[in-house]
């Protein structure tokens, strides 16, 4: 059944978005809602992949319903959740790829070798974190009345992710300071980029020579 979902997914047409921002206002101030519309679902409607929970929570959360522009719309209520700053997630073996192709660094030749060598040497040990527990407030407005209810969330919680080690962010700190023109993420694109106009230019002196 997966296989047939698949080939249905690719044969059908593109999931089309738009995003939106809404003002609501009687008065003079304004809300603004900002999401997305689904005007047509595409492969969606048959098959969707799997992702991370949360990714796709927080993705659900900026769907709009169907809107048509001058429409009448009544406030049914409004939802104000408290929101903390994040870290950047770490890297699984797969994004760190992704970062490295996007970044022009290596080859994917490389790129294997490199993950294995950073934990050999244990710069990073692949692993997983347990979350922590945080409480958060969500404020609702709705028939004129503010209720304030207090949730609580897991945050933090990583699986299958490289995580630094002591001696790593040692090393790290160490070649930051002392070598940062090297570890720049231009630096190996630009050498790259140097090897092949010099290869190109040596190519036309044996071609003058011979």
């Amino acid at each position: 059944m997966e296989a047939h979902d698949s080939s249905l997914k690719w044969q059908m047409r593109k999931l089309r978005k738009t995003t939106v921002s809404i003002g609501i206002s009687n008065e003079a101030d304004t809300f603004t809602a900002t999401g997305e519309v689904v005007k047509f679902d595409g492969f969606l409607h048959v098959y969707r992949e799997s992702i991370d929970e949360e990714a796709e929570l927080e993705d659900e959360t900026r769907l709009l319903p169907p809107l048509k522009k001058g429409q009448v719309l009544q406030n049914q209520g409004i939802i104000a959740t408290e929101r903390f700053t994040q870290h950047p997630p770490r890297y699984t073996e797969a994004s760190l790829v992704r970062k490295l192709e996007e970044l022009g660094i290596g080859r994917p030749s490389t790129y294997a070798p490199t993950i294995s060598t950073i934990q050999q040497r244990g710069y990073v040990e692949k692993g997983e974190k347990s979350g922590e527990e945080r409480s958060y407030n969500i404020l609702t407005l709705q028939n004129n009345e503010i209720t304030d209810i207090t949730q609580v969330e897991i945050t933090g919680a990583e699986k299958a992710k490289l995580i630094p080690t002591d001696i790593g962010t040692v090393v790290n700190d160490f070649l930051m300071e002392y070598f940062p023109n090297i570890l720049d993420y231009n630096f190996h694109r630009q050498r790259r980029e140097t090897i092949r106009r010099n290869s190109g230019r040596r190519e036309e002196m044996d071609g003058y020579f011979e």
